[in-house]
């Protein structure tokens, strides 16, 4: 009934879950492995709760945290497929995405857009290691994060082209300062996400001149 007031409230409710659920599991998992898997900047591929587990000796609950992990990327990946395209259909109408992603065939359905879609992810899918895979992810959030605030302060603002790289300098000169503390590898996330936020300042430019 009152949004104002309660859907800020409901997103702060579910970030301070979450952070706390994942702070709670990071610390489980650290103290289940040797302080070796976790000095030596081992991915987490590597060293998740499944093989954390089989090293404290309970196969058991890694068979089915491994079993739960599967059943969720599926989840997943269907909730991607469901809500990509639509997503895409609407940045197509706005033309910032080629117009086949808004052509829908007979009974409604987006064809070609669900077909470029799944098919691009099955084959990163396939092509890209998982290790390579879960940086790209979590580049990827981040990414989301930073479009999302520099949409709002466009939206807020009348002098959207001035504001749309004033937004994106911040947001790339933190990442690059991120980078060599995130990781060493030359794909780090921290490296994929000052590209990936050069890209937003280019959408958030093109956006500018609607």
């Amino acid at each position: 009934r009152d949004p104002v007031r309660v859907m800020p409230r409901a997103v702060l409710g579910v970030i301070a879950i979450t952070t706390v659920l994942s702070c709670l599991a990071s610390l489980s998992l650290a103290s289940m492995l040797p302080l070796s898997a976790v000095t030596d900047g081992a991915s987490s591929a590597s060293y998740g709760f499944g093989p954390a587990l089989r090293m404290t000796g309970n196969n058991w609950a890694a068979a089915l945290v491994e079993g739960g992990e599967l059943v969720t990327l599926s989840v997943v990946v269907l909730v991607s497929l469901l809500a990509q395209p639509h997503l895409q259909q609407a940045m197509a109408r706005d033309g910032l995405l080629p117009g086949i992603f808004n052509q829908e065939d007979e009974s409604g359905v987006l064809r070609w857009n669900l077909l470029i879609t799944g098919g691009t992810l099955t084959v990163v899918s396939m092509v890209v290691p998982f290790s390579s895979l879960n940086d790209m992810i979590d580049a990827g959030v981040l990414l989301s994060l930073n479009l999302t605030n520099i949409c709002v302060i466009l939206l807020r603002r009348r002098s959207t082209r001035a504001i749309s790289f004033r937004a994106l300098g911040p947001s790339a000169s933190s990442n690059v300062l991120l980078s060599p503390a995130l990781s060493s590898r030359p794909l780090s996330p921290g490296v994929l996400l000052t590209l990936y936020t050069l890209l937003a300042g280019c959408f958030s430019f093109s956006l500018a001149k609607l």
